[in-house]
Formats: structure tokens, C-alpha cells, sequence
């Protein structure tokens, strides 16, 4: 049927109105029958309260088939709309679901047609403008990858902004976790801030500043050289470093090189303030996910496998990634085996859960923690780490409770229907392992970073406050 939306709101509240008359009517009545007996009073009282809980009645209907048929798919419509609006999802629209909104769901179905197409089109053009440039970029990177010796750009507070493989291998971190990271966690900061002062003197130094470093990680030292930013500005600049160890490190030809890592835009540093005041788009997040025996972590469960992936300033760093395998320390039920693959044999060799907790917790440094029904992980990361006296009160921002917040808590929020809705694609053979989990969850917490942030919440406290709304949605969330 035809009906335009006007029509029928219309037809509803005219069905309202006639109901309440009939209602009032039949009332009035049945309440006449009653007086007819000689008891007035008792009649009009009794016509008000039949005439009242049938008018309440009808009204609560009302509101139901209303909010049922318009209000929620008015809103499931609004919420597609943001989302393709800010994350770039084409959006869905079910038509049996907004069968009752006349033309509203066919023309927002088309403007999120030409909004998609549009997108598609300036994208083709992008690409075929950058194919050169990025050519050019990979030549670079692998230049630089190649270099027999480590490479490290700064900003003016130590922060890395860049670093080489010979880099990473020298100042090892679990997972290779150094974008973003202070550089005072891996040396002995007094001679790199002395040379960066001599660097700065406006008398001028002699070009490259040259000095030994100790390594906090070992009894070794580098020797290094400190270069000035040749496109830095304002008056603390960042820096080069470069480097080499002063005694030979055998290990450093063990691992696959893997290029460069950089994001370029650390070097506008954003002023210190509380993490909760801190916008969103300026934190560094590892996005995390745990493999377990069962589902009770004070009831004898443990981790089988950690995994995270990092992500700087709104982009994931695939060349910082943690995965490892646990070994729980008993037997892993054949049922749990069916749903991760994991077994017995592929952990046999594998660190304990105190072991790997410790490292994953160096990898995660100061960055805020995302995960998908974070207190199911994060139980289980606070007791092994509670025993190598590594605290889990880290920030937590729970995608759970982020969809609630993007789509309401009608929807469904399972990892499964929130990769669908965000067309976020999770390998059948990644799914329910602890890396594939986390970098779908990863992909997830982007798509939605934006969204956020055109409903007004730019910063982590903004959104500790509207996940809060909806905490108790973790129980069925798994």
C-alpha cells in the first residue's frame, strides 16, 4: 500500500482519538447501567475507572505499534546515515523493516546511493593521482629499511616518530612497539637532551653531534649521531638519531627486516593534559584480544593466546604487532580446541600466562586499551599480571559499549553482527583466534572513532561517560 509517512501518522491519531471516544462512551454506559440500579456514585466511579485503565491501555498500544514501526526504524535509518556519513560504510537499508515510513527509507536510500557513488569516484581519482608518489614512498622505505645502521627521528619531547629495522632490533620492544613511544625508555637520556642542547646552541655545532649512549635494556651502549630536523620548526625542533651498537650484536641479523615504520604527524606535539581530557585522534591505543582454556577465569581457566595491534594517532601500525601463544599450565579442553584451534602440542613450548602477561604489558606501554567485552580479557590479564606486580588499571574503551552508544541497545552488538554492519570482513580462518579477533576489532573501533565524533565525543572522558550509559550489555556480549 502506497501510503505516504503524513498519512500515516495521520490515520494513527485519528484511531487513537476514535478509541478514546468509544472508550468514554462505553463508559459513560456502562456507568448509566449501574446508576440504573440507585447507586449514581458507584456508577460514574466505576465508568471513570474503566474508562481510565482502557484509555491507558489504548495509549500504551499506540506508543508500542508507533515506536515499533516508526520511531525505532526512524532511528535505524538516522544511525545508517551517520555512519556512511562518517566512516564511509555504505549503508543497508531494510525495507521490511521501514515498510511504514513511506518515502523516507527509498530517498535515503538514494542519497546514500550518490554519497557512495561520489565516494567511489573521488577515490578512483585519488588513486590514479598518487600511484606515482606511493612508488616513489616504497623506494624510499626500502632505501631506508636497508641502512646497516639504526635510524630514529624525533620530536622536540623524545617522542619516535620514525624508526629503521636495524632500530627496532637494537631497542627491543615486545611486539616492535616504538612509534609513539618515549626514547627515554630504551637510553640513557642525559646525552641525547646534552647534544640536542649543543644542537640548539645558536652559535652553532659541529653537524652531525657525536656521543655514546647506554642502553637501559642491557649493560651495552650505542654510538651515535644527532642530527637536526632539516624541515623542523619553531624553537625545539625534533631530531635524527642514528646509531649503531658499540660491540656487535648477533642477534640483529636473526630477524626479517621489515622496512620503516613513521607517522610523521608526532611531531606536532599535543600539550600534556589528563588522558580524560585528551581528544581521541591524539591517543595511542592497542587494540587487544585473549584466547582461553574456558570462560571462567577465577574458576581455573587460563590464556592460551595474547595478541594486539597498535594504533598511532588513528592508524593501525601493522609493523607493531604482538601474537603470542600461552601455555596455560593444563590441559585445553577438546571443546575450547574446537572453537580457537588450539591444542595441548602448539603450546607446549610457549611461555606461561605470568611470562607473556609481563610482555604483553611492556608492549602496551602508555597507551589506552581497546577490546571487545574488555572485562572478559582483561580478568584474565590482571591475574597473571598481578603476579609479576604488572597493574592492569590502564584506560579501556570497550567496542560493546561504543556500538550501544553509535547504534542503541536494540541492536545487536556481538563482534559478528558489528563487522557486518561496518563492513569489516573477518577471515573465516581468523575468527576466534586472538590476532584475527583483534585486528577486526581494530578495523571496528576506527569505523566507529568518527561516527563518535560527529554525535560530539571528542575526547576519552566524553567517552567513558556515554559507554557508562550502557555497562550492562557486557554480560551478553560474548
Amino acid at each position: 500500500m502506497g501510503w505516504s509517512l503524513r498519512l500515516r501518522v495521520l490515520l494513527i491519531f485519528m484511531g487513537l482519538g476514535v478509541g478514546c471516544l468509544i472508550i468514554l462512551l462505553s463508559g459513560l454506559y456502562v456507568g448509566y447501567l449501574r446508576a440504573g440500579d440507585g447507586n449514581t456514585e458507584n456508577g460514574f466511579f466505576f465508568a471513570g475507572v474503566y474508562g481510565g485503565f482502557l484509555t491507558f491501555g489504548l495509549v500504551t498500544l499506540v506508543w508500542w505499534l508507533f515506536d515499533l514501526n516508526v520511531a525505532k526504524p526512524t532511528q535505524g535509518l538516522a544511525n545508517r546515515l551517520r555512519v556512511q556519513a562518517h566512516s564511509g560504510v555504505a549503508a543497508r537499508f531494510d525495507g521490511e523493516d521501514a515498510r511504514y515510513l513511506g518515502d523516507l527509507a527509498p530517498a535515503a536510500q538514494a542519497v546514500a546511493g550518490e554519497l557512495h557513488s561520489a565516494r567511489s569516484d573521488l577515490a578512483e581519482l585519488v588513486e590514479r593521482n598518487t600511484t606515482r608518489i606511493s612508488a616513489e614512498k616504497q623506494r624510499l622505505e626500502a632505501m631506508l629499511g636497508e641502512l646497516d645502521q639504526g635510524v630514529v627521528m624525533c620530536s622536540s619531547r623524545h617522542r619516535i616518530v620514525f624508526y629503521n629495522d636495524v632500530a627496532a632490533r637494537c631497542l627491543p620492544v615486545p611486539g616492535g612497539a616504538n612509534l609513539g613511544r618515549m626514547l627515554s625508555e630504551h637510553l640513557d637520556m642525559g646525552p641525547v637532551e646534552d647534544a640536542v642542547a649543543r644542537l640548539s646552541d645558536p652559535e652553532g655545532a659541529e653537524v652531525p653531534v657525536r656521543f655514546k649512549c647506554a642502553l637501559r635494556s642491557s649493560d651495552g651502549a650505542l654510538v651515535c649521531e644527532l642530527y637536526r630536523d632539516p624541515d623542523g620548526t619553531g624553537p625545539r625542533p625534533g631530531y635524527m638519531l642514528t646509531f649503531r651498537p658499540e660491540k656487535p650484536v648477533g642477534s640483529l641479523a636473526a630477524r626479517e627486516r621489515r622496512g620503516v615504520t613513521y607517522d610523521f604527524s608526532l611531531l606536532d606535539e599535543v600539550p600534556d593534559c589528563d588522558v580524560a581530557a585528551a581528544r581521541l585522534e591524539d591517543l595511542s591505543f592497542v587494540v587487544f584480544d585473549t584466547e582461553t582454556t574456558g570462560l571462567f577465569p577465577f574458576q581455573g581457566d587460563e590464556l592460551v593466546q595474547v595478541a594486539g595491534m597498535r594504533v598511532v594517532r588513528g592508524k593501525p601500525v601493522h609493523t607493531e604487532v604482538f601474537d603470542t601463544l600461552v601455555n596455560p599450565g593444563r590441559n585445553i579442553p577438546a571443546v575450547s580446541t574446537g572453537v580457537h584451534g588450539i591444542s595441548d602440542e602448539m603450546v607446549k613450548d610457549a611461555p606461561g600466562p605470568v611470562e607473556a602477561v609481563a610482555d604483553f604489558r611492556r608492549y602496551v606501554g602508555d597507551a589506552v586499551l581497546v577490546a571487545h567485552n574488555a572485562p572478559f580479557d582483561l580478568a584474565f590479564l590482571r591475574r597473571a599480571g598481578k603476579e609479576r606486580g604488572y597493574a592492569f588499571d590502564i584506560p579501556v574503551l570497550d567496542t560493546v559499549l561504543l556500538s550501544a552508544v553509535v547504534f542503541g541497545e536494540t541492536a545487536s552488538h556481538t563482534l559478528d553482527d558489528l563487522a557486518q554492519r561496518l563492513d569489516v570482513v573477518i577471515p573465516e580462518d581468523k575468527r576466534h583466534t586472538a590476532l584475527g579477533d583483534a585486528m577486526a576489532t581494530t578495523e571496528v573501533f576506527l569505523k566507529l572513532l568518527p561516527v563518535l565524533r560527529s554525535r560530539g565525543i571528542t575526547t576519552f572522558g566524553e567517552a567513558v561517560e556515554a559507554m557508562r550509559r550502557h555497562r550492562r550489555l557486557l554480560k551478553d556480549s560474548n
